[in-house]
């Protein structure tokens, strides 16, 4: 090999690298990529009331309490804490409309009350609200693909609202 080439191969090795190493110290993470936030002082095992069984919020809770490496309770008696869920919001809200006065641009909220006791122990995290708020854009001529992308959007809300709930949670129980 010529020593250009071989020059222009490791140059262009040191630029990939210096990117990747860039891109890592700024804090940049994949989406899904396991920066979920765990819990170490977590009880080790926790009953969820409130949350209807098998729903999207259900199983993402659930995904982040067992990765904290807590287990989920069937009872509330013999658990050593409860996370309450009440309050639960979901709404969908006209903000724009389009020349033939149908809905082109909606506000989509979600949100929920949360709190995490412990018996005998009383509140280890009091009462707070986690809410999130979209825009979603919805044009005439993609009216299939509005309800999936809405229920896309809704399943990303949900994720990041377990995300504020496990970071507020972490926080207290430092």
């Amino acid at each position: 090999m010529k020593p250009e080439a071989q020059m222009k191969k490791l140059a262009y090795s040191l630029v990939i690298l210096l990117l990747a190493i860039s891109l890592t110290a700024c804090g940049f993470k994949l989406r899904g990529s396991g920066g979920d936030t765990k819990i170490a002082n977590l009880p080790a095992s926790i009953y969820i009331a409130g949350v209807e069984p098998y729903s999207d919020l259900d199983r993402e809770i659930q995904r982040r309490i067992k990765g904290s490496g807590s287990t989920i309770a069937t009872a509330a008696a013999g658990s050593d804490a409860l996370l309450s869920i009440s309050s639960r919001i979901s709404d969908k809200r006209s903000m724009a409309v389009n020349r033939t006065n149908d809905d082109a641009e909606f506000e989509l909220t979600e949100g929920y009350k949360f709190a995490l006791r412990a018996p005998g122990k009383g509140e280890l995290v009091p009462s707070q609200t986690v809410r999130v708020t979209r825009i979603l854009y919805a044009p005439d001529s993609e009216t299939l693909s509005g309800s999936n992308e809405e229920k896309q959007l809704r399943k990303e809300m949900i994720r990041q609202l377990v995300d504020q709930m496990m970071r507020r949670i972490s926080i207290r129980l430092r």
